[in-house]
């Protein structure tokens, strides 16, 4: 595949071949090299046949070989190079005699060209990575430099003969190793592409005996690696070492091979440095660098003739060996994890095995140490057993039981280990249940599981051929294995070893699990992470499932996020995960604990292991606590990863409250209890962070298996609600804190031995709101040692204020119990001692009076004060009277009777209004008087009034000119005539203050009921007269002024769509003053108090004295045309302006009162002009929808309908009518009437 990428892999991972296939080649490399042409999946070497040299071309993946006969070639010279050249698309072949010949190998056929000889012997030669020259070295130390058209760029002498050159992966640098001619020693020297010598090893640098084998810079980087063989001194015994040497040719660093090969003949990185390949002539060995630690990921026992990474895929390798076979390996990183959080990590011939549950561990180091005899290549660790099984390079099989108990620091031995006689290439090991092993095997064939029981002999070998090749194998549901096929193919196999097809992914996942119910998640090596077919994330970084159907998995991108997903439906997307946290950058998952409820996260590239505790994970596991009722467990974890503890008492209230008893027995600590109730709120957290609980109500309370054994734990995405499924015997919200403190104290007050919990006993008192602070003193008091009562007060100061406490105890009338809280506070004795004097020196009532009075609670001091023989009147009245809202209910229960001193102050403090009735309870008639006629209550009055036998006529005359001088009302002005008519016989004045008021119907009854029907003439009809005259100029106005208003505002609001619509783009910025203007756009409904309160302009704070009351009422009235106030003041103005039902029906008595003069053609006049205004009004609102219309009968029963329609229509503004105009008009109003922004109709 091209573009492969994976993540960085981290030490916590094992190498393990993913894929490999072995075929049989009739040609041997002859000399080791090998080039490989990626694009075209072409491999090229050089082989022997029949005596003469052939170019090989192999194509991978169609098992196609093309030979061509080198017959320009002398079968008995030494390959030194063999490149492809991509450009030239030919192979490069250098010989040892110096001869260098250029092979095409896309034509047909391949043509073999000599491009030329160098005299002396070529001792090595190697091209740049980007082909464009090629170094060559003779035997008689001279150095050349090509071009890739074969022009010498430069022949120079060295005082070096090289034996292995290495090119820097930029092609700017190439290192040299040989001896140099001066000393005879082994040295490394370093030139720069253009021939210049740049450095060389110094003595002092090399403590090694000699530089051996061929060198090799690391991609990525300027680090050259070398072997050396190093004499380990007085004992005689020599190591072998990997050096590294930087550009300038300075140390930085070396690692000691565990296993000395016999000769080194290679060492090579792969593209991405993270693997570096040791060939010896027996073994392949693979090494991988973490935590400063170099780690023996592989070990392949062949005969190596060939080995080469894949230039551009970094896990894929090609190995020739002697048995005529060719090796196509991929590798890939896989974490050896079980089920219960036993980590295994290869190091070469042993495993480093840390147990998370019990230590977080990174390596290298370990918990502990497992020892084999030779290197090992795959293991796995059972589940149920805990023993770990290892697959060696050696061909034996290692057990190793009973991981989970074994000591930490120890270096354990394979308990069993036994020989496999099987051809093929073992490459992983799994768990078939606990008595079985299966292996995957590659051969010639294919690929084969091989199922090894585990008895005494294991001899007996089952072996099942695969029809496709094999990814990965992995062990599932304790006594099956999953084996994906390079298609995404998915097989079970059970022990009865049947292969089942499972599922499809839908590609090659090389991490991949099965989850309960056949569900297949695999995370392929680019990074997408599915769910059987469905794409669950394609920036996918790594993930695991914890049981038993929950996936954890680690993304990338702008920030780094753990995603949690339940496995409990249909389809999957990346917005079904109900929990998300974010994480470091780099981070990915190493394990799942279970039972701890602990995700265990690897920080790259620091390595570094950290543990985390998903929310998700742990709210599963307090509902399955809850679920048992394991209350102490549900609350030592909530208290150790600091979750609130309301959701005990919020996830089953009912249940909670039946088992509270239990609650308390098991937790049984009283810190535990105290920091329970210290964090109750009244809030549920169901409703708030918590949304994921579902709680049931309890079905049957006398049953231990109660609706906690169906408590759930759900996603974000349920739609289920908590109100729905909340017990109906559970408090309400604002009572839950108080609930729950009540029943936590009865469950304690119901054991038998309380002492040990006192002060739980005591918080459950002080967190209820209002804190029952006497109760938890009375507590106190009644305990027997003063030692626990001066423990628990100074644990109740610590939680309440001293000062309450002391108030309290004050309260409770306890003299000693007040000297005790006052004593343990360290409280100075002169601050109270001289008042607990003085109050023993009162009576008892009076001790309890001066005791709450000081507290403020005069309540109880009132009911103290009534209870003395005899009453401090006085003193009553004076405390009432301080406290009258309070007091006044309180002291008429206690002094049912009629009480004159008590009626007297409670006349005072009652509102006007009602002051009048209670002054009469008290036989104070004149004091009634005076207050029914300051109300203006002249009913009560007159009969008053009546009942002292003084004049009524001057009372009627007064309260009638109280009435109608100080409100217009109609009512008012109806009483007013009455009192003038009644009761001072005043018809002229009755009719006049009707007429006032427009009470025409009221006025003309009246006049004519006293015979009196002069005063029509001379009293009603000139009113009638002036309020026509007044109706009609108002009306004309109210036309002009409503019309141009609403042309104004249609106009602004065309124009600001207009301007809107034709905004450019590039202005989306707004300035700090457009900000503040935006508050009153054109389009704005606001009023102008909404738009006065916005902070845009700071000119009203320059000076702090208030304008006048005239400046205020210019201010708030005066708009110009532009203005960004106009729309809202136009607004504004529209809306004073439209009649409402008062005026409507005012224009309609007003009707029929000239109708009654006989003047029908005023009255016809006057409704024509109204029913104008209205038809506009209505016409209006079609375009303003502020304007509010009145309902259609209100409309339609004002008319007269006996009054003919005139044809003249009352003309309306055809001129521009400034808004000014409106403003001056305004202004001109009395400078004492209070103005009015709305303009009045009448």
């Amino acid at each position: 595949k091209r573009g492969h990428s994976r993540g960085r892999a981290t030490d916590m991972r094992n190498l393990i071949r993913t894929g490999e296939s072995i075929a049989k080649v009739d040609y041997v490399p002859y000399s080791g090299h090998i080039s490989i042409d990626s694009p075209s999946s072409h491999i090229y070497y050089v082989a022997i046949h029949d005596g003469l040299l052939h170019l090989i071309q192999v194509s991978m993946g169609v098992d196609q070989v093309t030979a061509t006969p080198l017959s320009m070639i002398d079968a008995d010279s030494i390959i030194i190079a063999l490149d492809y050249l991509p450009e030239l698309e030919s192979v490069c072949i250098i010989t040892g005699f110096g001869d260098i010949f250029k092979v095409g190998v896309h034509s047909e056929p391949d043509v073999v060209e000599p491009v030329g000889s160098i005299d002396g012997g070529i001792s090595s030669a190697s091209w740049s990575p980007d082909h464009d020259l090629c170094v060559i070295t003779t035997h008689t130390s001279r150095l050349i430099l090509l071009s890739q058209q074969w022009d010498p760029i430069l022949e120079t002498d060295i005082d070096l003969i090289v034996s292995s050159l290495s090119w820097k992966a930029d092609s700017m640098t190439f290192a040299a190793i040989g001896e140099r001619l001066s000393d005879g020693k082994r040295h490394i020297q370093i030139w720069d592409r253009y021939g210049s010598h740049i450095a060389t090893t110094l003595d002092s640098d090399l403590p090694f005996d000699s530089l051996i084998g061929p060198i090799a810079f690391r991609p990525s980087g300027d680090i050259i690696t070398g072997p050396v063989v190093h004499d380990a001194g007085s004992q005689g015994v020599q190591c072998q070492m990997v050096i590294f040497e930087g550009a300038n040719c300075l140390r930085h660093g070396q690692w000691t091979l565990p296993h000395s090969p016999d000769h080194i003949t290679s060492v090579q990185w792969n593209a991405d440095s993270s693997l570096v390949a040791i060939i010896s002539n027996t073994a392949l060995h693979i090494y991988h660098r973490a935590n400063y630690h170099w780690y023996l990921k592989s070990e392949i026992r062949c005969n190596p003739s060939g080995f080469t990474w894949d230039p551009e895929l970094p896990y894929r390798a090609i190995m020739f060996t002697d048995h005529v076979t060719m090796r196509t390996m991929v590798f890939d990183w896989d974490t050896c994890i079980s089920s219960c959080g036993i980590a295994g990590v290869i190091d070469g011939d042993s495993v480093l095995v840390t147990r998370f549950a019990e230590a977080v561990v990174p390596p290298p180091m370990s918990l502990f140490r497992l020892q084999a005899n030779s290197s090992i290549c795959s293991i796995a660790i059972s589940s149920s057993s805990g023993s770990l099984a290892a697959l060696q390079s050696c061909g034996r099989v290692s057990i190793f039981d009973s991981l989970s108990s074994r000591k930490a620091g120890a270096i354990i031995p394979a308990d069993r280990s036994w020989p496999i006689d099987c051809t093929g290439s073992w490459r992983q090991i799994e768990w078939l249940g606990d008595r079985h092993l299966a292996v995957l095997s590659s051969d010639h064939g294919g690929d084969s599981l091989i199922v090894i029981p585990i008895d005494d002999t294991c001899q007996d070998h089952i072996s099942i051929r695969l029809a496709s090749p094999c990814l990965r194998i992995i062990s599932y549901a304790e006594d099956c294995i999953a084996a994906q096929l390079h298609d995404g193919r998915v097989l079970r196999m059970s022990p009865d070893h049947d292969l089942v097809p499972i599922g499809v992914l839908p590609s090659p996942c090389p991490r991949f699990c099965v989850a309960p119910g056949n569900v297949l998640i695999g995370h392929d090596s680019y990074s997408r992470l599915y769910v059987n077919t469905d794409i669950l994330s394609h920036q996918c970084t790594s993930m695991s499932l914890s049981n038993p159907k929950t996936l954890l998995f680690t993304t990338s991108g702008p920030q780094h996020v753990l995603h949690t997903l339940e496995l409990n439906q249909s389809t999957y997307n990346i917005n079904s995960t109900h929990s998300q946290r974010p994480l470091e950058r780099g981070a990915i998952i190493i394990a799942v604990v279970p039972d701890m409820d602990r995700v265990v996260i690897q920080m790259l590239p620091r390595g570094s292991l950290e543990t985390i505790y998903p929310r998700s994970l742990l709210l599963k596991s307090i509902a399955v606590s809850l679920k048992n009722r394991l209350w102490l467990k549900t609350f030592t974890t909530m208290r150790r990863h600091r979750l609130d503890f309301n959701l005990l008492y919020d996830a089953g209230p009912s249940i909670f409250s039946f088992h509270v008893d239990e609650f308390v027995s098991q937790i049984n600590n009283s810190n535990f209890l105290t920091e329970f109730l210290s964090s109750l709120t009244d809030i549920n957290t169901l409703d708030t962070i918590y949304k994921e609980f579902v709680p049931l109500s309890c079905q049957d309370q006398t049953d231990d298996r109660t609706d906690l054994s169906s408590l759930q734990y759900l996603g974000e995405s349920s739609n289920v609600t908590v109100s729905s499924v909340q017990s109906a015997t559970a408090p309400t919200a604002t009572g839950k804190m108080n609930h729950i403190c009540k029943l936590v104290g009865d469950a304690i007050e119901g054991i038998h031995d309380n002492a040990h919990l006192v002060h739980a006993r005591i918080a459950s008192f002080l967190k209820q709101n209002p804190a029952q602070l006497e109760e938890a003193l009375c507590l106190i008091a009644n305990l027997e040692s003063s030692s626990s009562r001066a423990s628990a007060l100074r644990f109740a100061m610590a939680v309440v204020d001293v000062d309450l406490l002391f108030d309290a105890a004050l309260g409770t009338y306890n003299f000693d119990l007040v000297e005790m809280v006052g004593k343990v506070s360290d409280r100075d004795p002169k601050e109270y001692m001289p008042m607990l004097d003085s109050l023993r020196r009162q009576s008892p009532l009076m001790q309890r009076y001066s005791i709450d009075l000081s507290l403020k609670r005069v309540d109880k001091a009132l009911r103290h004060l009534s209870q003395m023989t005899p009453v401090p009147l006085d003193l009553c009245l004076s405390l009432i009277k301080s406290h009258p809202e309070q007091l006044f209910p309180i002291a008429f229960s206690l002094f049912p009777s009629p009480h004159i001193p008590l009626l007297t102050a409670f006349a005072e403090y009652c509102p006007a209004h009602e002051a009048g009735p209670v002054y009469e309870a008290a036989d104070l008639l004149e004091q009634a008087l005076l207050s029914y006629k300051t109300c203006g209550q002249w009913r009560q009055a007159m009969n008053l009034a009546f009942r002292l036998r003084i004049d009524t006529s001057d009372l009627a005359r007064d309260l009638a000119d109280s009435l109608v001088s100080t409100t217009t009302n109609a009512m008012c002005a109806i009483d007013g005539a009455r009192l003038l008519s009644d009761y001072c016989n005043d018809v002229d004045g009755a009719v006049s203050v009707l007429s006032r008021a427009h009470q025409w119907e009221d006025a003309l009854l009246l006049a004519r009921s006293k015979d009196r029907s002069d005063l029509v003439e001379s009293c009603v009809r000139p009113r009638m007269d002036s309020a026509l005259r007044t109706c009609s100029k108002d009306l004309a106005d109210a036309v002009k002024r409503f019309s141009y208003c609403c042309s104004r505002i249609k106009v602004i609001r065309r124009d600001s769509s207009v301007a809107i619509e034709t905004i450019d783009d590039r202005f989306d910025e707004r300035t700090q003053t457009e900000s503040n203007l935006s508050g009153f756009t054109l389009t704005s409904n606001c009023s102008v108090e909404s738009w006065a309160s916005k902070p845009w302009s700071n000119i009203s704070s320059v000076s702090k004295r208030p304008p006048s009351v005239k400046t205020r009422r210019t201010r708030a009235v005066k708009m110009r045309e532009g203005d960004p106030r106009e729309p809202a003041f136009l607004i504004k103005q529209i809306q004073s302006l439209c009649p409402d039902a008062d005026k409507v029906s005012q224009t309609s008595n007003l009707l029929k009162v000239l109708a009654q003069f006989h003047e029908l053609e005023k009255a016809r006049l006057l409704q024509h002009e109204f029913g104008h205004f209205l038809d506009i009004v209505l016409s209006e609102s079609v375009h303003i929808p502020e304007i509010t219309t009145l309902p259609d009968n209100v409309y339609i029963n004002w008319r007269l309908k006996f009054l003919a329609p005139i044809e003249r229509v009352i003309s309306t503004v055809s001129t521009e009518y400034s808004l000014l105009t409106i403003d001056e008009s305004i202004q001109e109003q009395d400078e004492d009437s209070e103005p009015d922004v709305g303009i009045d109709l009448f």
